[in-house]
């Protein structure tokens, strides 16, 4: 069951976007999930098998790495 939509900014590496996210009342494995709106607005490429996502900033191409 969905509560709200709220919209936060989010900062990888250098680059803010700001992003809706939905406050759902019940418990997950995760703490969030980064959808498509978000990777697309990055131009971000993700990868699930290496755990990471590479997207292009003002200074070339970040990437962030999971573990």
């Amino acid at each position: 069951m969905t509560l709200e939509s709220i919209q936060l900014p989010v900062m990888a590496k250098e680059v803010t976007k700001i992003v809706n996210f939905t406050v759902v009342d019940h418990p997950a494995i995760y703490n969030m999930i980064m959808g498509t709106p978000w990777l697309n607005a990055m131009q971000a490429v993700p990868s699930t098998y290496h755990l990471g996502v590479k997207f292009p900033t003002p200074n070339g191409v970040a990437a962030i790495w999971g573990c």
